[in-house]
Protein backbone atom coordinates (compact mmCIF):
# COMPACT_ATOMS: atom_id res chain seq x y z
CA UNK A 1 0.00 0.00 0.00
CA UNK A 2 1.39 3.24 -1.47
CA UNK A 3 0.60 5.64 1.84
CA UNK A 4 0.43 3.07 4.14
CA UNK A 5 3.86 2.09 3.46
CA UNK A 6 5.46 5.58 2.12
CA UNK A 7 3.21 8.08 3.87
CA UNK A 8 3.00 10.21 0.75
CA UNK A 9 2.84 11.27 -2.67
CA UNK A 10 6.50 11.93 -2.81
CA UNK A 11 8.00 11.08 -6.26
CA UNK A 12 5.15 11.27 -8.11
CA UNK A 13 5.02 14.79 -10.24
CA UNK A 14 1.88 15.95 -12.47
CA UNK A 15 3.81 17.02 -15.36
CA UNK A 16 0.44 18.84 -17.04
CA UNK A 17 -3.35 18.96 -17.12
CA UNK A 18 -5.98 19.17 -20.34
CA UNK A 19 -9.56 20.28 -19.30
CA UNK A 20 -12.03 19.79 -21.32
CA UNK A 21 -15.63 21.76 -20.86
CA UNK A 22 -18.84 20.54 -22.08
CA UNK A 23 -20.12 24.12 -23.07
CA UNK A 24 -21.89 26.24 -26.06
CA UNK A 25 -19.64 28.05 -28.31
CA UNK A 26 -20.53 31.35 -27.22
CA UNK A 27 -18.69 29.88 -23.68
CA UNK A 28 -15.03 31.49 -22.93
CA UNK A 29 -14.59 30.64 -19.47
CA UNK A 30 -12.72 27.96 -19.23
CA UNK A 31 -9.72 29.22 -17.74
CA UNK A 32 -12.51 30.04 -15.00
CA UNK A 33 -13.17 26.20 -14.68
CA UNK A 34 -10.31 24.44 -14.93
CA UNK A 35 -8.63 26.81 -11.82
CA UNK A 36 -10.33 24.40 -9.40
CA UNK A 37 -8.49 21.82 -11.07
CA UNK A 38 -5.60 24.02 -10.73
CA UNK A 39 -5.90 25.26 -7.36
CA UNK A 40 -6.24 20.89 -6.39
CA UNK A 41 -3.03 20.41 -8.02
CA UNK A 42 -1.33 22.81 -5.93
CA UNK A 43 -2.46 21.54 -3.17
CA UNK A 44 -1.40 17.92 -3.40
CA UNK A 45 1.81 18.71 -5.64
CA UNK A 46 3.07 22.01 -4.48
CA UNK A 47 3.21 23.39 -7.97
CA UNK A 48 1.18 23.86 -11.06
CA UNK A 49 1.33 22.02 -13.97
CA UNK A 50 1.08 22.90 -17.69
CA UNK A 51 -2.45 23.07 -18.26
CA UNK A 52 -4.46 23.07 -21.13
CA UNK A 53 -8.43 24.35 -21.00
CA UNK A 54 -10.84 23.37 -24.08
CA UNK A 55 -14.52 23.40 -25.02
CA UNK A 56 -15.78 20.81 -26.04
CA UNK A 57 -19.65 20.93 -27.95
CA UNK A 58 -20.32 17.40 -25.46
CA UNK A 59 -18.41 15.49 -24.08
CA UNK A 60 -18.81 11.37 -23.26
CA UNK A 61 -22.24 10.26 -20.83
CA UNK A 62 -23.01 14.02 -20.86
CA UNK A 63 -20.14 15.14 -18.19
CA UNK A 64 -19.86 18.49 -17.54
CA UNK A 65 -15.96 18.31 -17.46
CA UNK A 66 -13.45 15.52 -18.34
CA UNK A 67 -9.62 16.22 -17.10
CA UNK A 68 -6.62 14.26 -18.44
CA UNK A 69 -3.37 14.56 -16.19
CA UNK A 70 -0.17 13.40 -16.86
CA UNK A 71 2.14 12.35 -14.25
CA UNK A 72 5.54 10.67 -13.69
CA UNK A 73 7.16 8.94 -10.75
CA UNK A 74 10.74 8.51 -9.74
CA UNK A 75 13.07 6.26 -10.47
CA UNK A 76 13.75 5.78 -6.58
CA UNK A 77 9.65 5.28 -6.20
CA UNK A 78 9.75 2.98 -9.30
CA UNK A 79 12.44 0.47 -7.93
CA UNK A 80 10.24 0.59 -4.93
CA UNK A 81 6.88 0.21 -6.12
CA UNK A 82 5.31 -3.74 -5.94
CA UNK A 83 2.50 -4.44 -8.83
CA UNK A 84 -0.02 -3.88 -5.60
CA UNK A 85 1.41 -0.29 -4.95
CA UNK A 86 1.37 0.62 -8.49
CA UNK A 87 -2.16 -0.58 -8.81
CA UNK A 88 -3.04 1.63 -5.64
CA UNK A 89 -1.17 4.85 -7.22
CA UNK A 90 -3.37 4.28 -10.22
CA UNK A 91 -6.54 4.12 -8.37
CA UNK A 92 -5.52 6.81 -5.80
CA UNK A 93 -4.44 9.28 -8.98
CA UNK A 94 -7.59 8.33 -10.49
CA UNK A 95 -9.75 9.33 -7.56
CA UNK A 96 -7.84 12.36 -7.10
CA UNK A 97 -9.06 13.54 -10.69
CA UNK A 98 -12.38 12.82 -10.00
CA UNK A 99 -12.29 15.00 -7.03
CA UNK A 100 -10.62 17.52 -9.18
CA UNK A 101 -13.52 16.86 -11.65
CA UNK A 102 -16.47 17.10 -9.57
CA UNK A 103 -14.78 20.27 -7.73
CA UNK A 104 -14.81 21.63 -11.74
CA UNK A 105 -18.45 20.90 -12.29
CA UNK A 106 -19.64 22.63 -9.11
CA UNK A 107 -17.95 25.84 -10.41
CA UNK A 108 -19.74 25.15 -13.06
CA UNK A 109 -23.18 25.29 -12.04
CA UNK A 110 -22.36 28.48 -9.73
Amino acid sequence: MLIATHGNLDGVKAIDIQVLVNCTPDFIDHPKVADAASEFLIAIFGFLPTRTAVGNPSLPNGMSVEIKANVTISEELEQKLDLRDAKELITMLNNLVDNVVQECAGQLCE
